[in-house]
């Protein structure tokens, strides 16, 4: 049974410190290179130490083999062409409706010293241990802002993964910004459903905040900026001057004034239930990635 998005947690470890070990004996193979995985595969190709001793691509399109080919990578059309030996490293980037389909293409050809990633959103760890037969799997749930290298990426392994192949999977992710290993799939999913979905709040209500000051007769070129960096500003502000709710409630509170203009804004958020419609939004999506595993 699920638990809600308010129950106690665990405590999470965060870590955005570069790790020092790297893995040059080590063989990465990605399944898929849409636009996480190809995120993924430019950030390590891009790296100034190399993490792997080669990164593989599997992908359907000429275009995108071509693309990474270019870049370092060795790419391959089918996964039958894949050899996976126990130092290969497994990363499965399809979406959540292929997964089932390439986790069981995958099954006969691991080696059972090999590690499986995946980053589909919804897809438990039993569930990729029970399609591929293979214990030792790891699942991760970046986000979007890791196409610049400013991403969240929480993650679990299941407990088969190896200190090793731990410290391997952590490593492969923070070339793409802050790393969260989570407690529970509970908690992954919970975190999830803030950092993985996050992006989309965020560009909604860009949209929402552009879309009304345009209806005020600003130019929406001016509007886009500036929604863009007054959110960018105050995003800055929030990091250095706040690590609690209460600090960000103060950030807020020292721009209503009592009787102001801001205040007046606050008063119609709250009127229309602001805080407890994103409460509802992220309890929903909490429930489908449920729904999905």
């Amino acid at each position: 049974m699920s638990r809600s998005l308010n129950s106690k947690r665990s405590k999470v470890r965060f870590d955005s410190a570069p790790l020092i070990l790297y893995h040059h004996s080590m063989k990465l193979f990605v399944i898929g290179a849409g636009n996480m995985g190809s995120a993924i595969i430019e950030a390590l190709l891009d790296a100034s130490e190399p993490l792997f001793e080669s990164v593989n691509v599997m992908d359907h399109s000429e275009e995108k083999c071509a693309r990474l080919r270019a870049k370092g990578a060795i790419t391959f059309y089918s996964l039958e062409s894949m050899i996976f030996e126990a130092n290969s490293v497994v990363l499965v980037a399809v979406k959540p409706q292929d997964i089932d389909t390439v986790l069981e293409a995958l099954t006969p050809r691991l080696h059972p010293e090999s590690l499986v990633i995946s980053i589909a959103a919804g897809v438990s760890i039993q569930r990729l241990q029970n399609k591929t037969l293979h214990p030792s799997v790891v699942r991760v749930l970046p986000n979007t802002p890791a196409l610049i290298r400013s991403g969240v990426s929480v993650w679990m392994p299941s407990q088969e993964v190896t200190p090793h192949q731990k410290h391997t999977a952590e490593s492969l992710f923070k070339v793409l910004g802050l790393t969260i290993e989570a407690s529970s799939e509970d908690h992954l999913d919970a975190i999830g459903v803030l950092t993985g979905c996050g992006p989309a709040y965020t560009f909604y209500f860009i949209e929402s905040l552009v879309q009304a000051v345009v209806a005020l007769n600003v130019p929406e070129k001016d509007a886009v900026s500036l929604a863009l960096q007054t959110l960018l500003g105050s995003t800055l502000l929030a990091q250095k001057q706040a690590t609690t709710l209460s600090e960000i409630q103060t950030l807020r509170a020292n721009v209503t004034s009592k009787g102001g203009i801001t205040e007046k804004a606050i008063d119609v958020f709250e009127s229309h239930d602001f805080k407890a419609t994103v409460e509802a939004a992220l309890k929903a999506a909490y429930d489908r990635t449920k729904e999905l595993s």
